[in-house]
């Protein structure tokens, strides 16, 4: 089990989502990861995380952003919970992510709405590969877990669809 495994196992233990015993995917591409037609990296086992455009599966880009008067990275935003980036555009995220906890016990995920929560800098979504109205879930381990490259009709479907098969859970 790699080292970044291990650390997310050990998340999912304290706060409760994985019980003591449980079993994780040794490999980065494999489960907790969501990815969609046409985004899989190829057979590549490591890439620069500037080169990945926030592919699942891919360490989440660093980007400088502002939040509350200070400048600080995308990878300070992952603390040890679930981070949902929203583009500028996207509608509909924040929502989600409270049904997502509702329906989710003990799920820890944080939302940051670019251009609202923290400042839009240039190359955001094309660094995470997204347009305006895309999201990107990042796991606490800092890998990108999934994303929408653009608007769904139904976000909090979307979303529970994902964190279901991310985190092996009905």
């Amino acid at each position: 089990m790699t080292a970044s495994r291990l650390i997310f196992a050990f998340t999912l233990l304290l706060v409760g989502l994985l019980p003591a015993g449980g079993v994780l995917a040794q490999a980065v591409d494999a489960a907790p990861i969501a990815e969609a037609a046409g985004q899989a990296s190829a057979g590549r086992t490591h890439e620069h995380p500037s080169e990945s455009h926030g592919r699942p599966g891919s360490r989440a880009p660093h980007v400088w952003l502002e939040k509350q008067g200070r400048r600080i990275s995308t990878l300070d935003l992952f603390r040890g919970s679930f981070v949902l980036l929203a583009g500028p555009d996207a509608k509909g995220w924040p929502e989600a992510v409270r049904a997502a906890q509702a329906r989710f016990a003990g799920l820890q995920i944080e939302t940051y709405r670019i251009g609202r929560d923290v400042t839009e800098p240039p190359g955001f979504t094309t660094a995470f590969g997204i347009e305006p109205s895309g999201a990107t879930l990042v796991r606490p381990d800092g890998f990108v877990a999934w994303r929408s490259a653009s608007t769904v009709a139904d976000p909090a479907g979307a979303l529970a669809g994902v964190l279901s098969a991310i985190l092996m859970r009905a």
